[in-house]
């Protein structure tokens, strides 16, 4: 078909051998290309290649790359372009090469001037060593065997719409959904699918909202099923065991319900799982009646009172009563005079929490979206967990009768509190500087950060610097050092006392301060009275500067601090002896 007359490729079977593979049936053309010098030489044209290719060929100048940039413009189908001109880059093609020896580009021509149908590029590595950078490409119609590719997909598709359309029904008329996941032979998962009553189920209505993937499923699954779901799968496509699960799945709403699900794997002959196939049906009216069920059976053990609120009637059913709760009540199965009295055991504190629910008006509307709902809450005789759970609704599915619960939760609540108490006291201690109780330069560098994140408006900084520190030390000791830092922070707290205003210490003898929603009066105010102070005793040099505006803290702080080292300067001409700049 073609004989080379080029020394590189006789010199090297290996690549003969490539290049002979690569000249089969179809060849349009074939080119050597060296592009350590952006040159080719043109190896084959066939006869029945055009005219204008062949005009568009005798044209070039045998440089690579500007024939590849004309050629994608002239040839390359408007959809193929972009990335033909990626894929014909000199750096791609070389580092492709570099991994792989060889490799093909499938592309389509445009209808005119040449041909309207499907081509392939195929490059081969000739380079002899290193150093070399050549290559030898052939181009070739595919457009027949594309034709009869993506007719096969059609058919595929078309056959396997038509299976989930006769799924859908059956799943339908059974009311279940289905699903499937496939894998390829060495068993890796290839995809996922969900029909339409799967998702209906959950409360979705296409795929945009829920998409084909194993992890959209995954995370909407109860975080305490999640493990025992992917393990099932695993054991079913390791050939362990059956799958049949019931499982507690997020609806589109944000509620929890209870599903089973079954399925069964079909296999290669390795041995791998080819296809699981598995039907989803919501058992969530059973199940809730059985949660309820051994709920009211295992609260009865441990709640100290537990009534059903009859909001239709007004009126309550005693399951256990509350002794001391019963004695108080004297208008009998009364709800609405019962719950006020209730809620004479309830502390100020925590009534709000309540009051405005414990309404029967407010109950039916609360109840509409929800089934349950819980409040901690502190009494007279310690923590109560107080639960409302609706267990029957009218023919309008509004709340007509709610199981109401309390739970004595006076240790568990006792605990939490010490233990936030306990955080929050090493939370501040990280943030605070040891010696002098002020904020640290870690607490100054989390709210820079917060500011800039949120922005802030009306805010202020003051950098200080004390005066003498090193000298303080070094002639009288770290005792009068840590005097005079003490002083130091004195000053500033006794000039900046809003709770907006924070005092931090960044260095041994510097700090910083922010003032936060604060007028340019109000901060003249404090930072005049701050350099009146230091007229009398000159322990401090301090630069402050205001913006209504600024996102850029860091670069507010570093102005503050240009005006600080102006009045250290002016501290330094008054007490030269202390400058140790010069020494």
């Amino acid at each position: 078909m073609f004989e080379s007359t080029s020394p590189e490729i006789q010199d090297n079977y290996q690549h003969q051998i490539e290049i002979n593979q690569a000249l089969t049936d179809g060849i349009h053309s074939a080119y050597y290309i060296n592009f350590d010098d952006d040159s080719f030489i043109i190896e084959k044209v066939t006869d029945d290649v055009r005219k204008e290719f062949k005009k568009f060929i005798d044209s070039t100048e045998c440089l690579y790359s500007k024939t590849a940039d004309v050629y994608c413009s002239k040839f390359v189908h408007k959809d193929d372009y972009e990335r033909m001109c990626l894929e014909l880059n000199r750096e791609n093609i070389l580092s492709r090469l570099k991994k792989q020896h060889s490799f093909c580009i499938q592309y389509r021509i445009k209808k005119n001037p040449v041909y309207d149908g499907y081509f392939e590029m195929h490059f081969v590595d000739i380079s002899r060593n290193e150093n070399e950078h050549k290559a030898f490409v052939t181009v070739r119609c595919i457009d027949e065997q594309k034709k009869i590719e993506i007719k096969q997909q059609k058919e595929l598709e078309f056959y396997e719409t038509k299976a989930k359309e006769s799924l859908d029904i059956i799943n339908e008329l059974s009311g279940s959904g289905f699903w499937y996941i496939e894998y390829d032979i060495d068993g890796n998962r290839t995809n996922i699918y969900l029909s339409d009553k799967f998702r209906y189920l959950l409360g979705y209505k296409n795929e945009k909202e829920f998409p084909n993937t194993f992890d959209a499923i995954l995370e909407r699954i109860y975080p305490d099923d999640r493990d025992m779901i992917y393990n099932k799968i695993h054991s079913l496509t390791d050939g362990r065991e059956e799958f049949n699960v019931i499982v507690r799945i997020m609806k589109k709403d944000g509620r929890y319900s209870w599903y089973q699900s079954s399925a069964k794997a079909l296999r290669y002959l390795n041995g791998k799982p080819r296809l699981v196939i598995g039907t989803f049906v919501d058992i969530s009216e059973n199940k809730e009646r059985e949660f309820l069920n051994a709920l009211v059976a295992s609260m009865s053990k441990i709640s100290y009172c537990i009534y059903v609120m009859d909001l239709n009637n007004n009126s309550y059913i005693r399951v256990r009563p509350y002794e001391t709760l019963e004695r108080m009540i004297k208008n009998g199965a009364n709800l609405e005079e019962s719950i006020k009295v209730w809620m004479q055991h309830v502390c100020p504190e925590t009534r709000s929490l309540l009051e405005e629910f414990l309404v029967i008006e407010n109950m039916k509307e609360f109840f509409k979206e929800k089934d349950k709902v819980s409040f901690d809450y502190k009494g007279i005789h310690g923590w109560t967990h107080s639960s409302f759970i609706v267990v029957e609704r009218d023919e309008n599915g509004v709340a007509a009768k709610v199981l109401w619960m309390c739970e004595d939760i006076s240790d568990e609540m006792n605990k939490r509190i010490q233990h936030e108490n306990e955080l929050n006291k090493y939370f501040l201690l990280s943030y605070t500087d040891k010696m002098t109780g002020v904020f640290n330069r870690a607490a100054f560098m989390r709210d820079i950060e917060m500011y800039e994140e949120l922005g802030a408006e009306n805010i202020a900084v003051i950098y200080a610097d004390i005066n003498g520190l090193k000298s303080t030390n070094d002639f009288y000791g770290h005792d009068a050092g840590d005097k005079l830092i003490m002083k130091s922070v004195k000053t500033l707290k006794d000039c900046f006392m809003r709770k907006e205003d924070k005092i931090y210490r960044t260095g041994g003898d510097e700090f910083v301060i922010l003032m936060t929603n604060v007028t340019s009066e109000e901060f003249d105010e404090a930072y005049n009275n701050l350099k009146d102070k230091l007229k009398k005793k000159e322990i401090l040099s301090v630069g402050g500067i205001w913006a209504e505006s600024e996102s850029d803290i860091d670069l507010l702080t570093r102005k503050a601090e240009k005006f600080m080292y102006e009045n250290k300067n002016e501290y330094y001409l008054n007490h030269p002896e202390l400058d140790r700049r010069k020494k």
